[in-house]
C-alpha cells in the first residue's frame, strides 16, 4: 500500500478492516470520479454511487481521489495514468467535460492471470502457443474496452516466452501488468510512451534491440493509427511476433481495421501482400457474467488468399468454418507452417 494511502485509511481501523473496506471499495471494474465533486462520483458496472456512509469505505475512497489528484498534477503533460493505490493498479483517463474534469479509472486485475487460469478454451491456447509463431507473425487480440484484452496478451507473451525463451519487448501507454525482467526462459523488456503519437517511432526504435538468432516478441499495447499499424505490419515481416490489440465486433472485422489503417501509410496491394504473409490470428472476446466468450480466425490457406486479394468480407464463410472447427477439435489447414 502506498504510504499515503496508508495516511488515509489507518484512522482507528485494524489490518484486517482496512483489507475488507478496500475490497468493498474497489469491488467494481471501473470507478468514474468526479474531481469537483467526489461525492458525484460512480462505479461500475451498475452506475451505483460512491458508498460514502460506510466510514472505513469512505476513507478509502477519499484516498484514491487524494491520489488521484496528485498525480494529474504531477503529470500534467500525459493523457493516461497508470495509477497504483492501496495495492491496486488503476489505468486513469481525465475527461474535460463541460462542467470540469471526470476521471474514468480501469481497475487492472490485482494478481497476473495466466493463459490456463484466464478461462481461454484450450484449443485457442494451442493457437496462441503453436510453435510456427516462433518464426513470427501477427496476432490481434480485439474486442470492446474491458473484455481482458490486456489481459490475454500479457499471458500469452509470459507462457510463450517461458517455454521458448527468447525476449519480448513491450511498447505501451501505459504499461497495464507487470511483465518487466526475466520469465522462464526468456525475458521481458517493457516501454512506456506518454501518447499514441510516440508508438511508431518507439516501434521502429525497438526494432534494432532484437538480438539476432532468438524467438522475437513484440507488444504494441493498441493499434490505433496507420503509421502505428503500418510499423506492426514491416516489424511482422521481419520475423517477429508482433501481438496488438484493437477495438472491433469480430476477428475478421479486427484484421480488416488493421488493414485499412495500414493502407492509409502504404500502398492498397503492398498492405494486402504482406499481410496475407504475416496474418497468424485474430481473437475477439467478450466477458459475459465473467465468462470469457471467444472467436478465432487463423491464417488457413483461403483466409490467406482472401487477404491477398483485398476481399475480406468474403471470409465471413472462413470464420463461421473456422467456429466449427475448434469446437469439433478439428486440424486448421496452414501452408508450409510446421
Amino acid at each position: 500500500m502506498e504510504e499515503n494511502s496508508k495516511e488515509e485509511i489507518s484512522s482507528g481501523l485494524t489490518d484486517v478492516e482496512k483489507k475488507e473496506a478496500i475490497k468493498k471499495a474497489f469491488k467494481c471494474t471501473d470507478i468514474y470520479i468526479d474531481l469537483n465533486d467526489l461525492n458525484k462520483s460512480y462505479t461500475y458496472p451498475n452506475q451505483q454511487p460512491l458508498n460514502m456512509e460506510d466510514k472505513a469505505v469512505a476513507m478509502v475512497y477519499r484516498g484514491f481521489y487524494k491520489k488521484v489528484k496528485e498525480v494529474l498534477k504531477e503529470e500534467s503533460h500525459k493523457q493516461d495514468h497508470m495509477i497504483r493505490y492501496a495495492g491496486r493498479f488503476f489505468r486513469c483517463y481525465e475527461i474535460p467535460t463541460i462542467n470540469g474534469g471526470v476521471v474514468a479509472a480501469r481497475q487492472m486485475p490485482p494478481e497476473f492471470i495466466t493463459l490456463d487460469e484466464s478461462g481461454m478454451e484450450d484449443r485457442l491456447i494451442e493457437e496462441l502457443m503453436h510453435p510456427r509463431l516462433r518464426a513470427g507473425g501477427l496476432i490481434i487480440i480485439c474486442g470492446a474496452p474491458g473484455n481482458g484484452k490486456t489481459t490475454t496478451c500479457a499471458a500469452t507473451i509470459d507462457k510463450r516466452i517461458r517455454k521458448f525463451g527468447g525476449l519480448c519487448i513491450t511498447v505501451e501507454d501505459p504499461v497495464e501488468i507487470p511483465l518487466q525482467g526475466k520469465r522462464g526462459k526468456g525475458t521481458c523488456l517493457q516501454i512506456q510512451v506518454e501518447n499514441q503519437h510516440q508508438f511508431p517511432e518507439a516501434v521502429r526504435g525497438i526494432m534494432r534491440a532484437y538480438p539476432t538468432g532468438t524467438d522475437s516478441i513484440m507488444l504494441i499495447g493498441e493499434t490505433r493509427d496507420g503509421e502505428t499499424a503500418s510499423e506492426a505490419l514491416r516489424s511482422s515481416i521481419d520475423g517477429r511476433l508482433v501481438i496488438t490489440t484493437m477495438h472491433a465486433n469480430s476477428p475478421l472485422e479486427g484484421l480488416q481495421r488493421f488493414a485499412n489503417l495500414a493502407s492509409k501509410v502504404m500502398d492498397t496491394s503492398e498492405v494486402n501482400n504482406m499481410l496475407s504473409s504475416s496474418f497468424r490470428v485474430a481473437i475477439h472476446q467478450e466477458l459475459k457474467m465473467k465468462k470469457l466468450i471467444t472467436k478465432i480466425l487463423v491464417d488457413e490457406i483461403d483466409v490467406q488468399g482472401a487477404i491477398k486479394d483485398g476481399k475480406f468480407q468474403n471470409m465471413k464463410t472462413q470464420l463461421e468454418t473456422q467456429q466449427t472447427k475448434v469446437k469439433q477439435n478439428q486440424k486448421f489447414n496452414y501452408m508450409n507452417r510446421s
